[in-house]
């Protein structure tokens, strides 16, 4: 056995659990087994758990008694069925090497005499061909805050159901050159700028960012709106500069666009660094959606920026809700313009629950 004796032993000095008292925490169980506190590489990227765990196994000879945890899911009442890809797991790789995984990033933990290149050699055993076949896929990443990380941010990979959304039945015939001007714009590598798509809820502004997502080649970054403030943090315009080929998501922006001020605007700030000395490290591309009308816009904020696009989603025309509606093979009769939200609910007939809904990305 290559690992030291009584590895599963509890010292009584050290607790090797997290701060919620069910999740072994690395760097305590590191110590606790060899007694000195491990280096730390973090690598960011979509990783095939099934297809790199098979790899792990075979070329590093593990076991199951080298998997130190496993935080497994199933998406159905079979417990052998397990989903791989929301599952994580941490491993004991070889001597005085611990790894931590899951389908967006692999963590090491490494002693003194470990080099370098043993990490990266790991690292390439987790299909770089199969990374480089993901990585050409269209995918939608979230940011979180992360304590793993330099910089305190990291990215959480997920994949969106298929949108299939005809833009001339959903939307107003104003928009259809809209919607050709910003597929050119996020299919265009080298061109940067802002794109404003506001409106009441259940206009189609989040759907439609579905449908972008879906049809282009591109990954998506979604900033929540918790964490908007912090796109003033030197930190965050780092961290995001890896990704430049990627499209910013600022859903329900209104604090950073109405009733601000430009002195001290988060938003002016992330502008402000992206057009100056640094726009030729960072080329970004940021799509705003907010639920204001185009006059509550304040335009000191936008101003310095290279502004694609700014529409207003406004109500479905009385003509093009009648005619959705008929698809739908609704007989009801539509005299007004029509929230394209109403339309749809009213065909899964769920009219009750309608003032409820919101759509988003959290729904």
């Amino acid at each position: 056995m290559r690992y030291p004796k009584n590895l599963f032993s509890r010292n009584t000095n050290i607790d090797i659990f997290s701060l919620s008292a069910t999740d072994i925490d690395p760097v305590k169980y590191y110590i606790h087994i060899y007694g000195e506190v491990p280096n730390h590489y973090a690598s960011y990227f979509r990783v095939n758990l099934t297809e790199s765990l098979s790899r792990l196994k075979k070329k590093m000879k593990l076991t199951n008694s080298d998997f130190i945890s496993k935080r497994e899911y199933s998406k159905d009442s079979d417990i052998y069925r397990v989903d791989k890809e929301s599952s994580a797991y941490l491993i004991h790789i070889q001597e005085e090497i611990i790894m931590f995984i899951t389908n967006y990033k692999a963590i090491f933990f490494y002693g003194s005499s470990i080099k370098f290149f043993e990490i990266k050699n790991i690292i390439k055993l987790l299909d770089p061909s199969e990374q480089k076949k993901l990585s050409q896929k269209p995918y939608f990443s979230l940011i979180n805050f992360s304590s793993d990380t330099e910089s305190g941010y990291e990215l959480r990979n997920f994949n969106l159901k298929p949108n299939n959304l005809i833009i001339e039945k959903n939307y107003n015939n104003d928009f259809i050159p809209m919607n050709k001007k910003i597929v050119n714009f996020i299919n265009n590598n080298n061109e940067t700028g802002l794109v404003l798509l506001h409106g009441k809820y259940g206009t189609g502004k989040t759907s439609y960012i579905k449908h972008l997502i879906s049809q282009t080649k591109k990954r998506f970054i979604l900033l929540p709106q918790s964490m908007l403030e912090t796109i003033s943090n030197p930190s965050f315009f780092l961290f995001i500069a890896d990704y430049k080929d990627s499209i910013l998501i600022f859903e329900d922006c209104d604090n950073l666009l109405v009733n601000t001020s430009t002195k001290n605007n988060p938003l002016m700030h992330f502008l402000n660094l992206a057009e100056g000395l640094l726009s030729d490290t960072y080329v970004y591309k940021i799509i705003c959606s907010l639920s204001a009308s185009s006059r509550q816009i304040n335009e000191n904020v936008i101003r310095k920026s290279k502004l694609i696009v700014n529409y207003e989603f406004k109500e479905l025309s009385t003509e093009k809700a009648q005619k959705l509606s008929n698809d739908f093979g609704s007989d009801e009769v539509i005299n007004k313009p029509t929230i394209l939200a109403e339309i749809y609910n009213k065909k899964n007939k769920d009219l009750n629950n309608f003032k409820d809904k919101k759509m988003g990305f959290n729904t």
